[in-house]
């Protein structure tokens, strides 16, 4: 089955559907796990995580259309896993910055991250026309660095020792993917 013949948000492993209150409130444990938060931001896990203000957040960022958040569910036998967002989206520069986090650790080294992104870089590249992808990760999170890069995410800058955590200091790295990039990779592959 081509690119072409799937629908818009959906993947091999997974489906990328709106993102609700129901949703985050089932994940919040997921991403309160010291593993993930320090993986997903460098800071450490904390033990009452104000899901309040997160979702006010979440919220504001959708109504002026800065963030697009979407729940991650298997195809096989629709699990909810996760979630995939675009940040900081300008529409006038025709950027975005893209998050990802998979819960349940059980559900990690699947495919279904890897799934999820190529989902949301279609929908941001064809759909909210954008030009420029960008994601930053944790210069010890070497696996994801990898599965960026095999996804076509390109290193261009590393901000030495911008991270401190557990009293040492940690290097990030900056990853972006152009459109032209991925309709050279995803899109006329299809």
């Amino acid at each position: 089955m081509g690119l072409s013949d799937k629908p818009l948000l959906e993947g091999n492993l997974v489906r990328l559907r709106s993102y609700t209150e129901a949703d985050h409130n089932a994940l919040k444990d997921g991403f309160n796990t010291v593993e993930l938060l320090r993986t997903a931001t460098g800071r450490p896990a904390y033990p009452n995580p104000d899901s309040p203000k997160v979702w006010e957040w979440i919220q504001e960022g959708r109504k002026n259309k800065k963030q697009f958040y979407f729940a991650i569910e298997t195809l096989d036998d629709n699990t909810l896993i996760g979630n995939i967002d675009f940040k900081n989206v300008d529409f006038a520069m025709r950027h975005a910055e893209l998050g990802i986090a998979i819960t349940d650790i059980a559900n990690r080294g699947k495919g279904y991250g890897s799934d999820a992104i190529r989902v949301l870089l279609g929908y941001g590249f064809r759909e909210l026309n954008l030009h420029r992808v960008e994601l930053v990760v944790n210069g010890y999170n070497s696996h994801a660095l990898q599965t960026y890069e095999k996804l076509g995410f390109v290193l261009e800058a590393t901000w030495r020792e911008a991270r401190y955590q557990d009293l040492k200091y940690y290097d990030v790295h900056v990853l972006s993917m152009l459109e032209p990039e991925w309709r050279k990779r995803y899109w006329e592959q299809a």
